[in-house]
């Protein structure tokens, strides 16, 4: 019987590892980027153009105060990875676009947004902690967009417009 746990235990562990794994190098480099706004790009992804919706946050609308701003921050953002970007894909969205992450070499750029205070946590869909985190600190710093006490969300900026 002990034999049964012990190997149910390994068997679990070797699952977990694969699937931490695979998602690891599930990430696909992205070519000829285009920055449409804060939190959207366009890319080459697998020979196909698309448009890409960065997970777990929110930017301001380009009408909206701060939104130039953000789209200028993703774009430094990319530039500084010198054309090494790579996109991780989540999900469809229902708009079509893909959903997902993009990171340079060293750099997650969905964190990296909301740490210079480029863009908001996105409440409803996020997943990680540390993305709260960051905010808070960017917050607290008077970072990017939170140099304005007055700084509305997006989500209800869309709503209100």
């Amino acid at each position: 019987m002990k034999f049964l746990i012990l190997s149910k235990k390994r068997v679990t562990f070797c699952l977990i590892l694969l699937c931490l794994t695979t998602n690891l190098f599930a990430k696909e480099l992205l070519t000829e980027i285009t920055v449409t706004d804060g939190d959207t790009v366009r890319g080459k992804y697998e020979n196909e153009l698309i448009r890409i919706r960065l997970a777990e946050i929110d930017a301001p609308e380009l009408k909206q105060a701060f939104g130039i701003e953000s789209k200028n921050c993703l774009k430094k953002l990319i530039r500084q990875s010198g054309g090494k970007v790579f996109f991780k894909f989540k999900e469809k969205d229902r708009y079509k676009r893909h959903v997902g992450w993009i990171y340079s070499e060293n750099l997650d750029i969905n964190l990296e947004m909301v740490k210079r205070g480029c863009a908001w946590v996105y409440d409803r869909y996020a997943e990680r902690e540390v993305l709260f985190n960051h905010q808070n600190l960017a917050k607290k710093n008077k970072l990017g967009l939170w140099k304005n006490t007055n700084a509305v969300k997006p989500w209800d900026w869309r709503r209100l417009n």
